[in-house]
C-alpha cells in the first residue's frame, strides 16, 4: 500500500483561545481558510469548534481575531453551538 504525504496543521479552540491538538490531513484533503472544526479542547475540557490554521500568518490572524473578540461576535450561532459535553475519565 502506497503512503500518501500528509501536512499537519495547528487547531486554536474558539472558546479559549489556546492551541489544541495538531491534526495531520493528506495532501488532497486541504480544508479553505479558517475551517471550523469540532474537537476536543484539552483546556476547557470539552468539545469546542477549533479554528484550523494551515500556517504561522494564520495562526496570528487567529490571535488577532480572538484578541479583538472577532471570533465570538462576527461568526453566527451555528457555527459556534453550544459544546456537547463529554464525561473525562
Amino acid at each position: 500500500m502506497k503512503k500518501t504525504a500528509r501536512i499537519t496543521h495547528r487547531f486554536f479552540c474558539t472558546n479559549c483561545g489556546r492551541e489544541g491538538l495538531p491534526l495531520a490531513r493528506k495532501t488532497g484533503h486541504q480544508h479553505q481558510k479558517g475551517h471550523l472544526k469540532n474537537l476536543y479542547c484539552p483546556w476547557c475540557k470539552a468539545e469546542y469548534n477549533h479554528w484550523e490554521c494551515h500556517d504561522d500568518e494564520e495562526v496570528a490572524n487567529f490571535k488577532e481575531f480572538y484578541r479583538m473578540d472577532v471570533i465570538h461576535h462576527e461568526l453566527s450561532d451555528y457555527v459556534l453551538r453550544r459544546p456537547r459535553q463529554r464525561k473525562v475519565n
